[in-house]
């Protein structure tokens, strides 16, 4: 049965102090061990093991919570995207838990299913130059219109200041 402590540590809205890249990995292992931990307790489930699964997923939902609020706009897509995946899946186990039952709710072991259902091999870093590109592909090419730039409209440079700097005197 895995550790819940490691999940606090993966779950800790201070991950964000690291680059995107590693919080990517932490948010996606806690899913994981999540998933494992969930289906340990359907194993073993009771009207105490209910309570604690509660108690659990609730202090994870609120560091997710908090977590994603700490981060604002700088973590990019991919890094929101898992977290917001994890926040939701924690919603969801919050949701069929929310009243005890003499068995487990089935989600409790499918979510560990997603994890271990097929085994993934990474890619030889070679794999990629060995597929051919099609002749008809134009990388150089736009797939739809260019947006414009409006940077420059909404935020106009600032003229250099005339006025004498501390510099000049």
């Amino acid at each position: 049965q895995p550790d819940i402590g490691l999940l606090d540590v993966l779950v800790n809205p201070n991950i964000a102090r690291y680059d995107a890249e590693t919080q990517q990995v932490y948010v996606q292992a806690a899913m994981k061990v999540y998933a494992l931990w969930l289906n340990a307790q359907a194993q073993e489930w009771s009207d105490e093991v209910w309570d604690s699964l509660r108690g659990v997923s609730n202090r994870l939902l609120r560091s997710v919570s908090d977590y994603i609020s700490a981060q604002g706009l700088v973590c990019p897509a991919e890094c929101q995207s898992r977290a917001k995946n994890l926040l939701e899946l924690l919603k969801l186990v919050s949701t069929v838990t929310s009243n005890p039952t003499p068995a487990p709710p089935p989600i409790l072991t499918e979510l560990h299913a997603m994890f271990t259902s097929y085994d993934l091999n990474p890619i030889a870093p070679a794999a990629q130059a060995k597929v051919p590109v099609p002749e008809s592909l134009d990388l150089d090419s736009w797939i739809d219109t260019p947006v414009p730039d409006t940077a420059l409209t909404l935020f106009p440079p600032t003229p250099p200041s005339t006025s004498p700097t501390l510099a000049d005197k």
